[in-house]
């Protein structure tokens, strides 16, 4: 295993995975001063990412107890992250924006304690710019009435694949939600009053005027069951999905049909123009 070192962040890498490594410390570098300054936080000192180069080593290094879906994970007592090579795992995610998601867990972590799992998780993926699933599982949800409690986020690593989806999408509109009302001076003082002794519902509280619990009601109703209409900005996609092979099963219904109305255009004409004679009266037929 290779390891490159730059300013503060050491890579730990298969040669094979070496395009991976200058998009990771480029991303890293460049974008910590402004999450630093959006979060209030800074890291002090070194950050080890290992690309895993396989499933053995995925779990040598994590201890074996991640779901499936998982591709990356911190470690915030020993300032590492580890991720899985795309090389193995066949996942198409980024892994520059991976590695800063994993990297603001650690900031998180080491600098303020702890969040509730639905705003670390919503952080992480709103500042990293991740993709991530898609809107799919928040516009079922909002059909069928069966948000995730923000509390049962809490167990996401216990979650299907199914069951992430929706935990991490909820994560992450309510707290795009919670900046875009309140600003990212609004979640600095959440974290200040946390860094100061207070536990969540107190920080929170005492940084917006508003119960965490309150807020999760108005993220549901102002947010959340909305998203039950996002399926139609798909509805384009899917009708040509759906209705394309309908299109064409119509269309050789009606060439067939018109062959077989045409064809007996051609008989009744083909009668209408025979000669009288052929066709002996009614009295003189033979029997």
């Amino acid at each position: 295993m290779r390891v490159i070192k730059r300013d503060w962040i050491k890579i730990h890498f298969q040669q094979e995975d070496f395009g991976n490594v200058e998009n990771i410390f480029s991303s890293i570098l460049e974008n910590y001063p402004l999450i630093s300054n959006n979060l209030g936080v800074k890291f002090s000192g070194e950050l080890n990412i290992y690309l895993a180069s396989g499933n053995s080593e995925f779990g040598e290094l994590t201890g074996w107890r991640l779901p499936p879906w998982v591709q990356g994970v911190a470690l915030p007592k020993e300032n590492i992250i580890v991720l899985k090579s795309p090389r193995w795992s066949g996942s198409q995610v980024d892994l520059s924006k991976a590695a800063i998601h994993e990297f603001i867990h650690i900031l998180i972590e080491t600098d303020i304690g702890s969040l509730p799992r639905w705003m670390n998780e919503g952080l992480c993926v709103l500042m990293s710019g991740e993709i991530y699933f898609n809107e799919s599982a928040l516009s079922s949800a909002a059909l069928s009435g069966k948000f995730l409690k923000f509390d049962q986020i809490e167990n996401v690593m216990s979650f299907n694949t199914t069951n992430a989806a929706l935990a991490y999408q909820q994560s992450l509109s309510a707290t795009r939600y919670l900046v875009q009302q309140f600003g990212w001076n609004g979640i600095r003082r959440i974290i200040s009053n946390l860094k100061h002794g207070d536990n969540f519902e107190d920080a929170f509280f005492n940084a917006l005027g508003l119960q965490n619990w309150e807020f999760e009601l108005e993220w549901e109703q102002k947010r959340g069951k909305p998203h039950r209409w996002v399926f139609l900005k798909d509805l384009n996609y899917y009708l040509g999905y759906v209705f394309g092979p309908l299109v064409l099963l119509t269309g050789g219904w009606l060439w067939f049909r018109r062959r077989r109305t045409l064809k007996r255009w051609r008989t009744e004409e083909w009668y209408d123009n025979y000669p009288d004679e052929n066709y002996p009266d009614e009295e003189n037929k033979s029997i």
